[in-house]
C-alpha cells in the first residue's frame, strides 16, 4: 500500500476517471493527519440550506479544540449534501452533534470531510468509533486519538506546504510510464502488480458501513492463504466492479485483475483506490458478470487493461 501512496501523492493523472462507490477504505490515522487541512473537535450549532452549484447544505460548527489548521477560530462552516454526491457517501450533520472531524478546506472558512464517513467521528461518552486503516471500526477513547494526532503532527511534522512557499516532497511520475511494460510497477492490494491476472478465492462481505454486495473478503490469492481478516481487514477486502452483486452464501473463486480507480472530487479531495475486474468465473458457475468497458466506452477505451482484452463474459 505504501507504494501506491508514494507514486500518486504528487502526480496528476489524466487517464483514470471513475465513479466513487462505497468500496473505498479508510485512511490510517497518520494519513488522515497528513492529508487534512484542518482537524478539530466541534459542536454543530446550526444547519441551513444553500446553493452554490455543488453543495446544498451547510452546518455551522463551534470549534472546541483545534488540532490542526483552525487555531484561534471560533466557528467554521461544514459543507455537505452535495449534488451529485462526489465523495461516494452522503454524510450529513445534525444540530447538537459533537464530533471529531478531519477536514479539507474548500474555500476560506468552509470545509468538507477528507474521506466522507471515515473522517467524521461522533463523540459519545468520551469515545469515538475509529479504525487504524487495517482493522474494522472499534470504540476508542477520544483522549487517546487526540494524543496520537498531536504526536503525529509534532514528530513527523505533517503539514501541507503553501503554494509558492516550498515544494511537495515525493516522487513525481509521468503517467505514460505506468503501463504493463513500463518503468513503474504499481503494486495492488495483495502485493502483486496492477493488471496481472490473478485468482481470488473468498466470500461476500456482510453489508456494513464499509462494504456492500460487491465486496469480496479474500481468503486466498493464487491458492495462497492471505492474512486473516480480523488481523488486516482492508488488505483482504476488495470491490468487484463488474458484478451487480456477489452471492451471499458459499465460496467464490474468480480470475481477473486489479486496477486503479479514482475516488473523490478534484476540487475537494481525491485518492486512488484499487478495485477488481473479473475475467473468468470459476465458482459458482451461475455468478453473472457484466461488460466493464462496454458500460463506459469513453472512460475505459479498449487500449487499457492487461493485454487490451475485452471483458464481456
Amino acid at each position: 500500500m505504501k507504494v501506491k501512496h508514494l507514486i500518486f501523492t504528487s502526480m496528476t493523472i489524466g487517464m483514470i476517471v471513475a465513479t466513487a462507490i462505497a468500496s473505498w477504505f479508510p485512511f490510517t490515522l497518520a494519513e488522515r493527519a497528513e492529508r487534512s487541512d484542518a482537524i478539530a473537535i466541534v459542536m454543530v450549532t446550526d444547519i441551513f440550506r444553500m446553493t452554490n452549484g455543488v453543495y446544498r447544505s451547510v452546518a455551522v460548527a463551534h470549534v472546541e479544540q483545534s488540532l490542526k489548521g483552525v487555531e484561534g477560530v471560533d466557528s467554521i462552516q461544514l459543507l455537505f449534501d452535495a449534488e451529485p454526491n462526489v465523495s461516494g457517501r452522503d454524510v450529513r450533520y445534525a444540530k447538537g452533534e459533537h464530533c471529531l472531524l478531519f477536514l479539507s478546506e474548500v474555500s476560506p472558512g468552509k470545509y468538507d470531510l477528507i474521506q466522507s464517513v471515515f473522517a467524521k467521528h461522533l463523540i459519545k461518552d468520551g469515545e469515538i468509533e475509529d479504525t487504524d486503516g487495517h482493522h474494522g471500526m472499534q470504540k476508542v477513547a477520544l483522549t487517546n486519538i487526540v494524543k496520537q494526532v498531536k504526536a503525529l503532527l509534532s514528530e513527523k511534522q505533517l503539514t501541507r506546504p503553501i503554494i509558492g512557499e516550498g515544494k511537495i516532497d515525493g516522487t513525481k511520475i509521468d503517467f505514460h510510464d505506468i503501463n504493463r511494460d513500463g518503468k513503474i510497477k504499481v503494486m495492488g492490494r495483495f502485493g502483486l502488480p496492477i493488471g496481472q491476472i490473478i485468482t481470488l478465492e473468498g466470500k461476500r462481505a456482510e453489508n456494513s458501513k464499509i462494504s456492500n454486495e460487491q465486496t469480496l473478503v479474500v481468503e486466498k490469492v493464487n491458492g495462497i492463504q492471505v492474512e486473516a481478516p480480523e488481523k488486516s481487514t482492508w488488505k483482504s477486502w476488495i470491490q468487484i466492479r463488474n458484478v451487480e452483486f456477489l452471492p451471499k452464501e458459499g465460496s467464490i473463486i474468480v480470475k481477473g485483475y486489479e486496477f486503479l480507480d479514482w475516488v473523490g472530487d478534484p476540487l475537494i479531495n481525491w485518492h486512488i483506490e484499487v478495485d477488481f475486474v473479473i475475467t473468468e468465473v470459476v465458482a459458482p458457475t451461475n455468478l453473472k458478470t457484466k461488460s466493464w468497458r462496454g458500460n463506459n466506452p469513453v472512460l475505459y477505451p479498449k487500449t487499457t487493461g492487461p493485454d487490451a482484452r475485452t471483458d464481456s463474459r
